[in-house]
């Protein structure tokens, strides 16, 4: 089966490499698209769904390891959707970040709620009713294990079988969106490919270099931030903060020079 994957955050570089990709594919055979994404830009999400909506032949969707936020709607187009026992689903209303006076607030908040109205199509294809759709794009972040995604028509089957499982669960300190104590719990609690990862690693050393890593990223995307906010209000500004802020690979210094090319 022809395969593309949509890791990391979703952005102009993801948009271009899917669509170069299904260029090269044979429209009269199946497609298997799998999905580990914090989200990202909406409109390079949309533009991702449609291209996978509008392929001729049968799509299967595979969360390999989370579909959060945008992700979630790029999930909605296969024909058949599925995921990973330890996967993680995210469903929320778009968000921006916005400067200016009240009149550009306002006009901020009716562009988003008009952008809420056009993903509720996708989320239809779940069979929910309208109030519950119009309820995940209301602004409260809803969270889903397989489990929930399956009984919320996200997915149609969950994969189970140990030889499919080939991913580690989600690290739910790792996301760019705030993760519910109570569904981070549930995240960490789920049984690892791995029967004892830790078996060589001495008692605490793996909470401290957790929390070494962590530290180390609240630091990275404060660094960032400072560096974008004077420029904040500048086309393309919040947008490349959102891609730079996602990706753990970018450092401070590499958001700065992107900063300077945009």
């Amino acid at each position: 089966m022809q395969k593309i994957s949509i890791f990391g955050a979703i952005g102009p570089d993801t948009l271009e490499r899917t669509r170069f990709q299904l260029e090269g594919f044979d429209r009269a055979l199946p497609l298997l698209v799998e999905v580990n994404s914090d989200g990202g830009i909406v409109s390079d999400g949309i533009a991702i769904f449609n291209l996978l909506r509008s392929w001729p032949s049968a799509v299967t969707v595979d969360v390999v390891g989370w579909a959060l936020s945008i992700a979630s709607l790029i999930l909605m187009a296969g024909s058949t959707r599925r995921a990973h026992e330890t996967a993680s689903i995210m469903v929320h209303a778009p968000w921006t970040q916005t400067a200016g006076n009240s009149g550009a607030m306002r006009e901020s908040a009716e562009l988003l709620d008009q952008i809420s109205q056009t993903m509720a199509v996708a989320y239809r294809k779940t069979g929910q009713k309208e109030t519950v759709i119009q309820s995940w794009l209301s602004g409260t972040d809803f969270w889903f294990t397989a489990a929930d995604a399956k009984a919320a028509g996200l997915i149609h089957e969950v994969i189970t079988d140990d030889a499919a499982q080939a991913v580690t669960p989600a690290n739910a300190h790792a996301s760019r969106h705030r993760v519910p104590p109570n569904f981070s719990k549930r995240i960490l609690a789920m049984p690892s490919p791995n029967p004892n990862p830790n078996a060589n690693i001495e008692p605490g050393t793996a909470e401290q270099f957790r929390a070494t890593i962590m530290a180390a990223e609240t630091q990275r995307r404060s660094d960032i931030r400072s560096s974008f906010k004077r420029v904040m209000t500048r086309a393309g500004v919040p947008e490349l903060l959102a891609i730079c802020d996602a990706d753990p690979a970018v450092t401070a210094q590499a958001a700065n020079d992107k900063l300077l090319a945009c």
